[in-house]
């Protein structure tokens, strides 16, 4: 078997912290951000910070966290935006529960945006992603 990695800098502490040999490893190009492509919103001069998580709402991909992070933003008076941006399958295991979701956006913690087609469009709506 063979680990895969995307910059050197991770394949080296690997190596480093003998994680993996050397010879088992597979250094390919990472994928990166298009930056001409992706633009995030102007900073808000006064205004209130939109935050988005783009990503399928299971509970591997951080949701659980990021309603945690709207609650302690909450609880210290910092007014931000935070929006759930992906698609929601409540039936697939690791899903998020419909009724969480629910919860959570009428007690105005998150907002759900839904799937985004245009995901440039999305992130030029966030100042954080």
């Amino acid at each position: 078997s063979r680990t895969i990695f995307q910059n050197e800098d991770d394949r080296t502490l690997f190596y480093k912290l003998n994680l993996v040999p050397d010879d088992q490893t597979v250094l390919i190009p990472g994928c990166g951000v298009d930056i001409d492509k992706f633009h995030p919103a102007p900073s808000p001069p006064e205004g209130v910070t939109t935050i988005i998580l783009p990503a399928r709402l299971q509970r591997e991909k951080g949701v659980h966290e990021f309603v945690a992070a709207a609650e302690i933003l909450a609880k210290r008076g910092i007014k931000a935006r935070m929006a759930l941006v992906g698609y929601a399958d409540f039936d697939r295991p690791g899903g998020i529960d419909r009724a969480q979701l629910e919860q959570w956006c009428s007690h105005e913690m998150v907002e759900w945006w839904g799937h985004s087609t245009d995901m440039p469009a999305t992130f030029r709506k966030a100042h954080i992603a």
